[in-house]
């Protein structure tokens, strides 16, 4: 997978749980945020990112599958992407 596609992907569908990620921890840093004890809030924290991660890795894989698509609209898609 390469970069230009990770990027995209980042651009236009993930953007939104990256950002909230960056306004969650700007929140925290401002003590607008419930800390919870150390152990649940590294899980908490962590969870945002892997979701972000689970997001493009499947969106990832759904457009590689439609590279041998006999379906002309999903073989444009992937050829776009």
């Amino acid at each position: 997978m390469n970069y230009q596609r990770l990027k995209f992907v980042d651009d236009s569908l993930s953007v939104g749980y990256v950002d909230a990620i960056h306004v969650r921890a700007k929140m925290k840093s401002e003590g607008k945020i419930y800390l919870l004890p150390e152990p649940s809030q590294f899980a908490a924290d962590k969870s945002y990112i892997d979701a972000v991660n689970r997001l493009v890795q499947g969106f990832c894989i759904v457009m590689e599958s439609y590279e041998q698509s006999h379906d002309p609209y999903k073989k444009r898609l992937y050829t776009i992407w």
